[in-house]
């Protein structure tokens, strides 16, 4: 179906849990259920602390519980982590 009302085709989503709540993540594997034919491109979404469990289940239990079913089967494209080392700073 092409239109106004047509499904989205992809979705953007910027830094989910950046400064905001937890949710976003659990919303994102929501949002990934309810149409499963869209593309979800994830940008700035510290997936390194998702996955790495930098966030624990016994306080984020809903964010735990998507983790292994949802984030852990994204591919990364392209990855950066900052790094600071003797009051340098940067990107690698």
């Amino acid at each position: 179906v092409e239109g106004e009302n047509s499904p989205a085709k992809l979705w953007l989503v910027i830094q989910p849990g950046n400064g905001g709540p937890v949710e976003d993540w659990v919303n994102c594997e929501k949002m990934a259920l309810s149409s499963p034919d869209t593309t979800m491109v994830v940008i700035n979404g510290a997936l390194d602390k998702v996955r790495g469990g930098f966030y624990p289940a016994v306080f984020f239990p809903k964010l735990a519980a998507t983790v292994d079913r949802f984030w852990k089967k994204f591919d990364p494209a392209f990855y950066l982590k900052p790094f600071s080392d003797k009051g340098v700073y940067g990107w690698l």
